[in-house]
């Protein structure tokens, strides 16, 4: 009996700690979030790193990762916002992606290089192919049939290994 006593008692120090509850509100410095099914807290966000910032939706299933200073209700902070269900990126060690609900996303992959998506397309593939259409242009009209002098089709050529060099 001890024992599970004092597990029991060890659960609510650590719980009165360190918490997970459910988003419902958010904004850019602050998150209220329920606790314990019962409680709403408002709390400082910490999980906004220099340069990055989130506005998640609250449609989102939503939880928020929570730090309570000697256990004190009043001073929570939010450590860390996420989704229950985390989409799978496929990123390999090393590599860090952004990205959002509407499928675009930002890779930086391990290999130094950047892929810039979303759902139907992404940029290098975009730049490729308009790189590819410009190099093959034709004008019409007297005298028929000009085409791009050979330097203008090495500069093209120069741009698009750049760009493969930068972009996957």
């Amino acid at each position: 009996m001890f024992e599970k006593d004092l597990i029991t008692a060890l659960k609510r120090c650590v719980f009165s700690l360190i918490l997970k509850g459910k988003a419902k509100r958010i904004e850019q410095k602050e998150v209220q979030v329920l606790v314990y099914d019962e409680e709403v807290r408002t709390l400082k966000r910490l999980d906004n790193s220099y340069g990055i910032q989130t506005k998640p939706s609250l449609s989102d299933k939503l939880s928020v990762i929570a730090f309570f200073k000697k256990g004190i209700a009043s001073q929570g902070v939010s450590l860390a916002i996420q989704e229950e269900k985390v989409p799978d990126l496929g990123l390999t060690e090393g590599e860090v992606a952004v990205y959002n609900r509407a499928g675009v996303k930002v890779i930086l992959k391990a290999n130094g290089k950047l892929e810039v998506s979303n759902k139907t397309a992404s940029l290098a593939e975009i730049l490729d192919s308009f790189i590819s259409q410009v190099m093959q242009i034709q004008t019409t009209g007297s005298p028929v049939n000009h085409a791009l002098s050979p330097t203008s089709i090495q500069a093209l050529l120069q741009i698009q290994i750049k760009l493969k060099s930068l972009l996957t």
